[in-house]
């Protein structure tokens, strides 16, 4: 993401002799560490988020393999796995997001997609700065 000028073109360094984004690993293992005292009265909403996460990626996935498939094989049998993908997706959404449904998002939850929302939205509005400034090569 740092080098596509996502997030900050430090976050790209890669080690030499490791050829891993160091500072990037060392980033988030800070970050985890960090999170890991937080406790479960934080962790159990960042977690639920990242799990409606994973089913709208889950969503795009397969709704963009249903817009393709024709270009692999136009056949039946691979939009129909296709859309019972976007499908389950589009059910795993709904039972996150619909308050009737028994482990629906609660205030916490709700909150800490605000938050993870409003960071994505403060970093891909800083895209352009970002993507100016140059990793170092080593």
């Amino acid at each position: 993401m740092g080098r596509r000028g996502l997030l900050d073109a430090r976050l790209a360094r890669v080690d030499d002799r490791f050829r891993t984004p160091k500072i990037a690993v060392a980033f988030t293992g800070c970050f985890t560490v960090v999170a890991s005292f937080l406790g479960q009265a934080v962790l159990v909403p960042i977690s639920e988020v990242g799990s409606l996460a994973a089913a709208i990626g889950w969503l795009a996935t397969c709704l963009a393999f249903c817009k393709g498939a024709g270009l692999v094989a136009s056949t039946f049998k691979l939009k129909f796995i296709g859309y019972s993908g976007a499908f389950v997706a589009a059910m795993l959404i709904l039972m996150k997001l619909v308050p009737i449904v028994p482990g629906s998002f609660g205030a916490f939850e709700y909150a800490a997609l605000f938050v993870w929302s409003a960071i994505g939205l403060v970093l891909w509005m800083r895209r352009g700065e970002l993507k100016h400034s140059k990793p170092e090569t080593s």
